[in-house]
């Protein structure tokens, strides 16, 4: 690909480092969902995904001293030095500087992990089933945790202690991305449809408008940029697999009974306030008052060019509407904080997420399109960049993006010429 860079020529103890490091990406990735429920159940406040990061990266820095490089990095690494500049003129220093270091940690973790990917024979498919597989597990546990103590989020929205419905919502809605792909690029089996359903019925329970639309809205621009001859041949290999393919025809009664169920056993907790408000006709209902917050941020006195600096958003609006709320859009976020200069950057990243896959011709178009779409539309609702659900979304990206094309089994011309010879003079016999 024009745009990578292969991490070739490693020697054997680098070998030997990246197999070491690839298991524990794969811990990694099924430890980010799980991390409340290991926090509630250790009374720990540490985060243990955390910590194995830092030690891939360590390992990477000093012992591999070796990342894959994407172009796709540079705004995204410019954004991160754009964003130390802007510590510069922020009001409160500290805090600023502490959202650069996490957010310079997310950018080098995101990088350093697609990097293990590259180097090492990992598959791709290997992680999306670990990462399925927690996020089933903690949606789970937030259902046992909702019936036995309820919700601290607007009553009705399963969640699990203190984490928001809206990180629950996000890690569910990127399983079921995965899950869509893994359904339509591989034979269809009931187990696959039912852990869809399963999937998209605890979605729904979390009420996550952001990434529902988000997840709606990956799909259907992926059908239009996949084009209507592309599109129809996935919806068929989707709906007729090869044997088992009919089993997509119970998706939908699979959900609602799912969810009913739910309806029944929470002893009719749920009445989905949160997404009938959606059909309200009130923009700041349907948006649980992002609009109006929106609007407000709009009228602050900012520099338009480069920002008020790194963590001044919620100060700067405490001070002038009185309530310390976040923009709950990363477009904005990096607006008030970084200027245009910012916002340009983070668009050029978003803009080559969606646009580098088609440019090489990569083999996993579809995937990366969705995944891609996703993260676009899912900045739109919430201040992403400074969220692990988010970051575990760049990180799939690049998983895929690095993944190697499964060689396709080859036969020497002149062989495949004397084998036409051969059914020819059979034929003739």
């Amino acid at each position: 690909m024009a745009s990578v860079v292969r991490a070739t020529g490693l020697g054997t103890m680098q070998r030997l480092i990246v197999r070491g490091l690839a298991p524990i990406l794969v811990v990694y990735v099924a430890l980010v969902p799980l991390d409340p429920l290991i926090r509630i159940y250790s009374g720990q406040r540490f985060v243990s995904s955390t910590a194995l990061m830092v030690l891939m990266i360590i390992a990477t820095a000093l012992l591999l001293r070796r990342v894959t490089w994407s172009l796709q990095y540079l705004p995204l690494c410019m954004l991160l030095l754009w964003s130390g500049f802007s510590v510069l003129w922020a009001g409160d220093i500290t805090g600023s500087s502490l959202r650069f270091v996490l957010f310079g940690y997310a950018i080098v973790g995101t990088i350093v992990a697609g990097s293990l990917v590259a180097m090492s024979s990992l598959r791709m498919k290997v992680l999306a089933n670990w990462y399925i597989a927690s996020c089933i597990l903690l949606a789970v546990g937030a259902l046992f945790w909702y019936f036995q103590y309820g919700s601290l989020f607007a009553g009705d929205r399963v969640s699990i202690d203190e984490l928001n419905p809206s990180w629950l919502s996000a890690f569910l809605a990127l399983a079921a991305i995965l899950q869509i792909d893994q359904l339509a690029s591989h034979r269809r089996q009931f187990l696959g449809y039912l852990i869809l359903a399963l999937l998209i019925a605890l979605l729904i329970l979390t009420q996550g408008r952001n990434a529902i639309i988000a997840l709606v809205l990956a799909v259907v621009v992926t059908g239009l940029l996949l084009g209507a001859p592309r599109t129809i041949r996935f919806l068929r290999t989707l709906v007729l697999g090869r044997s088992s393919g009919s089993w997509l025809l119970l998706l939908l009664p699979v959900v609602l009974l799912v969810v009913l169920l739910l309806h029944l056993l929470g002893f009719g907790l749920y009445d989905f306030s949160r997404l009938w408000e959606l059909f309200s006709g009130d923009p700041a209902v349907a948006t649980a008052n992002r609009t109006t917050i929106w609007g407000n941020y709009l009228t602050l006195d900012t520099n338009p060019i480069v920002g008020e600096g790194l963590g001044s958003a919620s100060s700067l609006y405490e001070r002038a509407i009185g309530e310390k709320l976040m923009p709950h859009n990363a477009y904005l976020l990096i607006y008030i904080e970084m200027g245009m200069v910012g916002v340009f950057f983070y668009l050029m990243f978003m803009f080559s997420l969606v646009i580098v896959p088609w440019a090489v011709g990569h083999h996993e178009v579809r995937l990366l399109t969705m995944v891609a779409a996703f993260i676009v539309f899912l900045g739109a609702g919430n201040d992403v960049i400074q969220y692990r659900y988010y970051w575990i979304a760049v990180m799939f990206y690049f998983f895929v993006f690095f993944q190697r094309e499964p060689r396709k089994l080859t036969i020497a011309p002149s062989l495949a010429r004397r084998h036409v010879l051969s059914q020819r003079s059979g034929a003739d016999v």
